[in-house]
Formats: C-alpha cells, structure tokens, sequence
C-alpha cells in the first residue's frame, strides 16, 4: 500500500484469532483497521470494511449482529464504506433467496453501502431498489421506476 493514494482498500473483521463470533469485537478489529489506515495515509473515504456476515444456521442473532457492526463502523467513521457478502447469512438454510433479500434490506436500512452479491439476481436487485426507495435513499424512488421501465427490477418475462 502507497501512502496517500486513491486505492480502494478492503479489510474483513478478522484477526489472528480467526472471524470473531462477538460484534463488539469484530467492532474493535474495525476500529484498528481504520485508526491504521489514517497513520498510513489512506483516505477513510477509501476504505471498505467488511464485518463478516456469519450464518443465522449456527448464530441466531446474526442479522442483529451484522446491523449493530454496519452502524457502529458508520459511527466511529461515517466516511468509511460498510460492505458485506450478504449470501453467508443463508448457509444451510431452505430458501436461501428469502433470507438474503431481507438481510440485503435490514442493512440497507443500518447503512450497508456496497455488497458482494450477483448484480444480475433480479430479485435481490428488486429488494435493493425498493429498500433504497422506501429508506429515502433514492428520493420518489426515481431510480425505482427507472430500473423497473429497464426491466432490473420485478419479474423477468419468459
């Protein structure tokens, strides 16, 4: 990493000890990343943070963990990017699409600003366009109607 560049730079909340179970934790891991990232010179704005989604089949308090870590990064660094693999909440879960469209939404609505999902799942692109409009993200849901008259949003036709 060069000091003072433009890179984009993602972390993950993991350490030495592997990805913490604890949102507190994973917290503190983010909150290292980003007092670094300002010694070396990177421009928080820059800066990509992912908490680790983990899995409502082993942690039921996942989605509440994922919110609590998405607001308290904003919190600590409101320039810093939020980002996330939305999927791994869904592991070995029935209905795998369900979960993760209204994961995508509850982050949506705690500050999630990026994800790591497929831009061309017209369902989840649905949810991200009706979330952002209803959220006033997208103001009037202007960006709604426009994705849906180019046929990103809704149901595909056969």
């Amino acid at each position: 990493m060069i000091a003072g560049t433009d890179w984009n730079v993602v972390g993950l909340t993991c350490d030495q000890d592997g990805i913490p179970a604890q949102p507190e934790k994973k917290l503190d891991i983010a909150k290292r990343m980003i007092d670094k990232a300002v010694k070396y010179g990177v421009k928080l704005s820059n800066l990509h943070i992912d908490p680790c989604v983990m899995a409502l089949s082993t942690m039921p308090s996942s989605m509440q963990d994922f919110e609590k870590c998405i607001m308290g990064i904003h919190e600590y660094a409101p320039e810093v990017k939020v980002t996330g693999a939305i999927s791994n909440i869904s592991f070995e879960m029935p209905a795998r699409k369900y979960i993760n469209s209204n994961c995508m939404a509850y982050a949506i609505r705690a500050g999630l600003d990026s994800a790591i999902l497929d831009p061309c799942n017209i369902d989840m692109m649905s949810t991200i366009y009706a979330c952002e409009a209803l959220c006033m993200l997208d103001k009037g849901g202007r960006k709604y109607n426009r994705a849906y008259r180019q046929k990103k949003v809704g149901t595909k036709k056969a």
